[in-house]
């Protein structure tokens, strides 16, 4: 009998002390639970903020490259020129050596990682921004694009060109390619048998008729269609034209070729500032969404 006494009594101070073990525990998660939690430091609340405001910026701007590849790039290189003043403000915005700018440049390193690019240490930021937007899946391609309009930035930084004035900064100094050009040493304009086969490109869309006569039937063999000649005329007083001769001379024809794309230049250009118009039209909304979140950006790295 006094040893069940004794036995209960164990027991129940082995259960008071577990009681006791498992009250303090618990009071040590409620205090837990209630610690103020630890605050995240600024530095990292504006990288991540950096960061997705970046991913905003370029993945807005890629979109409006795509759109102008696909519709008018062949036409006006105007709003080529506007992306890459954008590009240029995103590298005028990091291009210090603050905090605020290491941040940006860090951020858009961070971008390019998860697109999948890498660049050396020494690969220029302007080099990455326009590698990030004008990216190809055919690597050749981008490069070759990236090199160009690269190159043409860094010509406008070097020669101190405000963002606001780069458009026009790239238009009167004909071109990236021409940019280019000077950069590496090299001539990029236009060459003959360039101009000439935009020429016959150009005129193989418009027709003013056919004409048949025996002498062209006498010089004809089928391996000769689609060849181009030259025709001989001299306008008569009623507007018309009387024709003399034909002309099979690749000489002769690559003249002719060359003087067209000369004269047309001035309908081209007419087109393509047409063109400009309808582009800027089209890109209001793409625009204004770029712009808000490159002012949402400002703010960040303002401390706003």
């Amino acid at each position: 009998m006094q040893k069940t006494k004794k036995a209960t009594a164990a027991k129940a101070g082995t259960t008071t002390a577990n009681v006791a073990v498992a009250s303090q525990i618990a009071a040590e998660v409620v205090a837990i639970s209630n610690a103020p939690a630890t605050p995240t430091p600024p530095s990292a609340i504006k990288a991540t903020q950096a960061f997705n405001q970046i991913s905003v910026v370029i993945d807005g701007l890629a979109a409006e490259r795509v759109h102008w590849e696909d519709t008018y790039q062949r036409v006006s290189n105007q709003h080529l020129y506007v992306l890459l003043q954008k590009c240029y403000r995103i590298y005028m915005s990091m291009a210090g050596t603050d905090a605020k700018a290491k941040t940006l440049r860090q951020a858009l390193k961070d971008y390019a990682s998860t697109k999948g690019y890498e660049f050396r240490d020494t690969t220029h930021t302007i080099n990455k921004i326009v590698r990030c937007v004008f990216g190809a899946v055919d690597p050749t391609v981008a490069k070759q694009r990236i090199s160009t309009y690269a190159v043409a930035l860094r010509a406008a930084e070097k020669d101190k060109i405000a963002v606001d004035a780069l458009p026009k900064y790239l238009e009167n100094e004909g071109g990236v390619e021409e940019l280019r050009g000077r950069a590496t040493g090299r001539t990029n304009g236009l060459k003959t048998a360039d101009k000439v086969l935009i020429a016959a490109k150009s005129v193989a869309q418009a027709g003013l008729g056919i004409f048949k006569h025996p002498v062209f039937e006498h010089k004809f063999d089928g391996g000769k269609t689609d060849q181009h000649v030259v025709l001989l005329g001299s306008w008569q007083a009623d507007g018309s034209v009387m024709l003399h001769t034909v002309v099979e001379s690749k000489t002769a024809v690559t003249a002719a070729l060359n003087s067209y794309y000369t004269s047309s230049k001035a309908e081209r250009e007419k087109q393509a500032a047409e063109a400009e118009q309808q582009v800027l039209k089209t890109a209001k909304a793409t625009a204004v969404d770029a712009a808000a979140a490159e002012a949402v950006l400002a703010e960040v790295m303002n401390g706003q």
